[in-house]
């Protein structure tokens, strides 16, 4: 789909480089469609893929509790039936992350190209000291923190969707644009 879709714009409006934002899989897939498209000179990942740690897990199910109280969290997991309960096992909201080593590569091989990456967590996904540690897993550890951008905004949800929130993404967003490579 989005090859297509800056097959379309190429062929449309006649465009040359391309700036991707998703949310979730969307960032995901957009981290994927870079490695195909030469395109693509810039991403924006908004809560891409966690590598959870017993910390983050233990967050997690801790948040779940204070929000539903234990018998609403234990209604809640009979609710949602043996598919959905493995689905929120693997945290990611429901998504299973690639391994670390691919992942990392990937990364690596878009900054080796010159796409400029940006991995933007949101407070409803992790806290700060999870995002630290996110950091050090897989950027630091792999050399990769000078090479990929990474924020985290703690008053911005999953799916951006108060006010305040929205507004917060797009006064970052001139700074994101401005990472785009010049080619």
């Amino acid at each position: 789909d989005i090859g297509a879709a800056i097959a379309a714009l190429q062929r449309q409006a006649g465009t040359r480089r391309h700036l991707l934002f998703g949310i979730c899989s969307g960032g995901d897939d957009g981290l994927a469609a870079a490695i195909e498209h030469p395109s693509i000179a810039a991403i924006v990942a908004l809560d891409p893929v966690i590598y959870p740690s017993l910390r983050w897990r233990v967050s997690l199910y801790a948040s779940k509790l204070r929000r539903n109280g234990i018998a609403g969290t234990f209604a809640r997991l009979r609710e949602i039936g043996p598919l959905q309960r493995h689905y929120a096992m693997l945290g990611n909201h429901g998504r299973k992350p690639p391994p670390l080593p691919a992942y990392v590569e990937r990364l690596r091989s878009l900054a080796e190209r010159g796409v400029a990456v940006t991995l933007v967590y949101t407070g409803s996904t992790v806290d700060r000291r999870e995002f630290e540690e996110q950091q050090r897993k897989v950027l630091a550890r792999h050399g990769l923190e000078e090479r990929i951008g990474a924020e985290f905004l703690p008053d911005v949800d999953h799916l951006v969707t108060s006010l305040a929130a929205q507004q917060q993404v797009l006064e970052r967003l001139p700074e994101w644009l401005h990472a785009v490579p010049d080619r």
